[in-house]
Protein backbone atom coordinates (compact mmCIF):
# COMPACT_ATOMS: atom_id res chain seq x y z
CA UNK A 1 0.00 0.00 0.00
CA UNK A 2 0.70 3.65 0.45
CA UNK A 3 0.92 3.98 3.73
CA UNK A 4 1.97 1.25 5.72
CA UNK A 5 2.31 0.51 9.56
CA UNK A 6 5.68 1.66 9.80
CA UNK A 7 5.88 4.72 7.82
CA UNK A 8 2.32 5.89 9.40
CA UNK A 9 3.31 8.09 11.44
CA UNK A 10 6.09 10.35 9.35
CA UNK A 11 3.81 9.79 6.59
CA UNK A 12 1.04 11.54 8.49
CA UNK A 13 3.78 14.24 9.91
CA UNK A 14 4.74 14.75 6.09
CA UNK A 15 0.54 14.97 5.37
CA UNK A 16 0.51 17.73 8.08
CA UNK A 17 3.05 19.71 7.07
CA UNK A 18 1.61 20.32 3.52
CA UNK A 19 -2.12 20.71 5.31
CA UNK A 20 -0.40 23.71 7.06
CA UNK A 21 1.37 25.16 3.43
CA UNK A 22 -2.30 25.08 1.61
CA UNK A 23 -3.92 26.99 4.80
CA UNK A 24 -0.95 29.50 5.12
CA UNK A 25 -2.09 29.58 1.19
CA UNK A 26 -5.57 29.87 1.52
CA UNK A 27 -5.70 34.20 1.63
CA UNK A 28 -3.95 33.99 -1.77
CA UNK A 29 -6.62 31.96 -2.94
CA UNK A 30 -9.45 33.64 -2.00
CA UNK A 31 -8.28 36.59 -1.20
CA UNK A 32 -10.27 36.71 2.42
CA UNK A 33 -8.67 35.59 5.94
CA UNK A 34 -11.36 32.68 5.95
CA UNK A 35 -11.36 31.29 2.76
CA UNK A 36 -15.27 31.03 1.38
CA UNK A 37 -18.35 30.73 3.93
CA UNK A 38 -19.16 27.04 4.15
CA UNK A 39 -22.90 27.38 3.21
CA UNK A 40 -22.88 30.43 0.53
CA UNK A 41 -19.60 29.81 -0.66
CA UNK A 42 -18.70 33.65 -0.95
CA UNK A 43 -14.97 35.12 0.39
CA UNK A 44 -15.71 35.61 3.74
CA UNK A 45 -13.52 38.76 5.80
CA UNK A 46 -12.19 40.08 2.53
CA UNK A 47 -8.61 41.23 2.39
CA UNK A 48 -7.75 44.77 1.36
CA UNK A 49 -5.48 45.37 -1.90
CA UNK A 50 -2.55 46.17 0.79
CA UNK A 51 -2.70 42.98 3.11
CA UNK A 52 -2.86 41.09 -0.16
CA UNK A 53 0.25 42.46 -1.21
CA UNK A 54 1.52 42.09 2.37
CA UNK A 55 0.44 38.61 2.42
CA UNK A 56 2.25 37.68 -1.29
CA UNK A 57 5.28 39.24 -0.37
CA UNK A 58 5.64 36.70 2.94
CA UNK A 59 4.56 34.03 1.21
CA UNK A 60 7.12 34.11 -1.52
CA UNK A 61 9.72 35.48 0.46
CA UNK A 62 9.78 34.17 4.02
CA UNK A 63 7.07 31.78 5.13
CA UNK A 64 6.66 29.08 2.13
CA UNK A 65 10.35 29.24 1.09
CA UNK A 66 11.18 28.65 4.89
CA UNK A 67 8.31 25.41 4.93
CA UNK A 68 9.88 23.63 1.97
CA UNK A 69 13.07 24.11 3.99
CA UNK A 70 11.76 22.09 6.69
CA UNK A 71 10.35 19.55 3.76
CA UNK A 72 13.98 19.45 1.95
CA UNK A 73 15.20 18.51 5.60
CA UNK A 74 12.86 15.77 6.35
CA UNK A 75 13.41 14.38 2.83
CA UNK A 76 17.29 13.96 3.56
CA UNK A 77 16.72 12.21 6.63
CA UNK A 78 14.29 10.04 5.29
CA UNK A 79 17.02 7.69 3.68
CA UNK A 80 15.81 7.06 0.57
CA UNK A 81 14.54 9.50 -2.45
CA UNK A 82 11.00 9.25 -0.90
CA UNK A 83 9.47 10.59 2.52
CA UNK A 84 9.40 7.57 3.93
CA UNK A 85 12.53 5.88 2.86
CA UNK A 86 12.83 3.96 -0.21
CA UNK A 87 8.82 3.39 -1.26
CA UNK A 88 6.27 5.70 -2.56
CA UNK A 89 4.15 6.60 0.00
CA UNK A 90 0.61 8.99 -0.17
CA UNK A 91 2.70 11.80 1.29
CA UNK A 92 4.81 11.47 -1.88
CA UNK A 93 1.65 12.31 -4.48
CA UNK A 94 0.32 14.59 -2.06
CA UNK A 95 3.65 16.54 -2.26
CA UNK A 96 3.87 15.92 -6.14
CA UNK A 97 0.55 17.28 -6.58
CA UNK A 98 1.13 20.67 -4.84
CA UNK A 99 4.74 21.19 -6.22
CA UNK A 100 2.98 21.08 -10.26
CA UNK A 101 0.43 22.72 -8.91
CA UNK A 102 3.36 25.46 -7.68
CA UNK A 103 5.30 25.34 -11.28
CA UNK A 104 2.14 25.24 -13.27
CA UNK A 105 0.63 28.11 -12.14
CA UNK A 106 -2.41 26.92 -10.59
CA UNK A 107 -2.19 26.72 -6.55
CA UNK A 108 -2.51 30.31 -6.43
CA UNK A 109 -2.46 31.72 -9.65
CA UNK A 110 0.39 34.41 -11.22
CA UNK A 111 0.87 35.61 -7.18
CA UNK A 112 2.75 32.51 -5.87
CA UNK A 113 6.11 31.98 -7.59
CA UNK A 114 7.55 29.24 -8.29
CA UNK A 115 10.59 30.57 -7.19
CA UNK A 116 9.30 29.36 -3.57
CA UNK A 117 10.56 26.15 -4.06
CA UNK A 118 14.41 27.71 -5.25
CA UNK A 119 16.98 25.89 -2.96
CA UNK A 120 15.57 22.34 -2.48
CA UNK A 121 16.79 19.96 -4.93
CA UNK A 122 15.42 16.69 -3.36
CA UNK A 123 11.89 17.99 -3.18
CA UNK A 124 12.00 18.51 -7.26
CA UNK A 125 13.90 15.58 -7.01
CA UNK A 126 11.21 13.60 -5.89
CA UNK A 127 8.70 15.54 -7.54
CA UNK A 128 10.20 13.64 -10.84
CA UNK A 129 10.45 10.92 -9.02
CA UNK A 130 6.70 10.77 -8.67
CA UNK A 131 6.25 12.18 -12.11
CA UNK A 132 8.01 9.63 -13.80
CA UNK A 133 6.72 6.45 -11.91
CA UNK A 134 5.30 4.33 -13.93
CA UNK A 135 1.48 3.85 -12.69
CA UNK A 136 1.76 8.14 -12.36
CA UNK A 137 2.67 8.24 -16.05
CA UNK A 138 0.01 5.58 -16.97
CA UNK A 139 -2.32 7.77 -15.10
CA UNK A 140 -1.66 11.08 -16.71
CA UNK A 141 -2.05 9.25 -20.48
CA UNK A 142 -5.16 8.18 -19.35
CA UNK A 143 -6.40 11.36 -18.16
CA UNK A 144 -4.95 13.34 -21.05
CA UNK A 145 -2.54 15.18 -18.58
CA UNK A 146 0.14 16.47 -20.85
CA UNK A 147 3.08 17.85 -18.84
CA UNK A 148 4.36 21.41 -20.04
CA UNK A 149 7.46 21.78 -20.99
CA UNK A 150 8.09 24.33 -18.43
CA UNK A 151 7.30 21.64 -15.92
CA UNK A 152 9.74 18.90 -17.38
CA UNK A 153 12.25 21.24 -17.32
CA UNK A 154 11.90 21.80 -14.19
CA UNK A 155 11.65 18.09 -13.18
CA UNK A 156 14.18 16.99 -15.18
CA UNK A 157 16.66 19.64 -14.32
CA UNK A 158 17.70 18.35 -10.72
Amino acid sequence: GLCTENNALLCDSIEAALADIRICMRPLWYDSVLGRHPVTGDPTVLLTEDQKTQIQILLNNEILPARFSKLEHALSQSGGPYFCGSSISICDLSWYNMCIGILEGFYCGPRLKPTVLQGNPRLLKLAALVHNHPRIHLWNQQHNYSTPPELLRALNST
